[in-house]
């Protein structure tokens, strides 16, 4: 028992009195001098209170007891070792001759230093966790705008790690009498992804106080794009309504990404605008664009591939499946209809991989 790489005591007794230790018990709490023959409650009267509520119901009971991580506050002599400490423990019934339980035999390890070692990361990564949230806010708009005749829904669901902001994205706002919608996908996670999307959004916007074709405004977008060293990869789709009070028409350019859908009251849900290659890729051509035109209760579905790769690799949503899902639910509002896709992609348990951004705007 001396070779021992743990603590091991022998309590005798309701009055828990020590009959048997082992050195290592000497070197796992604060040494008060030699025990034997005293209880707990001489010895450490700082956890007595503690010990005869774990200890005293086993005579009782007859049943071994284990415990981890329980903590156990010293205090009082003992020098460095008075503070708050640790154990994992497993406590065995020792029974008399009489066949009641007359003792207990208590192994014991002490974990101080892997709990503190946790407690600290905890509480950095909380930190980190709320450096993240907060950086996410900021990457997306804190209300969308109100614009006459025209209704707008959004969500972001953040995937993964807490503490790593993610790349979607989405943008709305009024530059010249136009509304522009902005929805994207910048690869990767943490701060460069965050500095991406912060650069393409204020981009945007700088773009869009000159340029009005979003086809332009996403070559313009690339050129920017492409004097950065790190080249990254990311693709967008840029929508604009001209007159947002009359709400008439909608042109849609899309870089390497999902195209929008186009819900109408009276027909099936299809996809709408222009694809065009993904935005890092520099000698990839003239951006198209194209135009739809927009009629009283008509909506307009954006969405990033988070979506449909939600429950991927078991399932990925196909266009014609969301195109299917949209296709019914016309009457929704729009705050129910993004709930209520959002959850039909991630299936009950709610699963989702990879973040994802959608958003709804709808002519009133």
């Amino acid at each position: 028992m001396g070779r021992a790489p743990v603590g091991i005591c022998l309590l005798w007794g309701r009055e828990l009195r020590y009959r048997l230790v082992n050195p290592r018990f000497y070197e796992l709490i604060p040494d008060r001098g030699d025990v034997i023959g005293r209880t707990v409650g001489e010895v450490y009267p700082e956890i007595a209170e503690r010990m005869n509520e774990v200890l005293l119901p086993i005579f009782e009971t007859g049943e071994a007891v284990e415990r981890e991580e329980a903590e156990l506050a010293f205090g009082g002599p003992g020098g460095d070792r008075g503070a708050t400490r640790y154990f994992n423990s497993t406590i065995l019934p020792i029974r008399g001759a009489d066949g009641n339980v007359a003792g207990l035999l208590a192994i014991f390890a002490d974990t101080s230093e892997v709990v503190r070692e946790r407690h600290h990361l905890e509480r950095e990564l909380s930190a980190q966790h709320e450096l993240a949230d907060v950086l996410q806010r900021s990457l997306l708009p804190e209300q969308l705008p109100q614009v006459e005749r025209i209704g707008l829904a959004a969500r972001y669901l953040a995937a993964g790690e807490r503490a790593r902001v993610g790349g979607d994205f989405y943008e709305v706002f009024e530059a010249h009498g136009s509304l522009f919608v902005v929805l994207g996908d910048v690869a990767g996670k943490g701060p460069e992804a965050a500095a991406t999307t912060a650069l393409i959004r204020h981009v945007v916007r700088a773009l869009a106080m000159y340029e009005r074709r979003p086809a332009l405004l996403l070559e313009r977008l690339r050129e920017v794009l492409a004097s950065r060293d790190d080249d990254p990869m990311c693709t967008v789709v840029c929508a604009v309504v001209d007159r947002p009070r009359s709400a008439r028409r909608l042109t849609i350019a899309a870089a390497g990404h999902p195209l929008p859908l186009l819900v109408g009251r009276r027909k099936r849900a299809r996809e709408v605008g222009s694809e065009n290659p993904l935005l890092n890729l520099r000698d990839a051509g003239e951006m198209v664009e194209s135009s739809v035109r927009l009629r009283r209760g008509d909506r307009i579905f954006f969405y990033t591939d988070g979506l449909t790769d939600a429950q991927a690799p078991d399932r990925v949503l196909t266009s014609e499946e969301l195109v299917g899902a949209l296709s019914g639910r016309e009457n929704l509002p729009l705050e129910e209809l993004l709930d209520n896709v959002v959850g039909w992609a991630c299936g009950p348990e709610g699963r989702f991989r990879d973040d994802i951004a959608v958003l709804a705007l709808e002519r009133r």
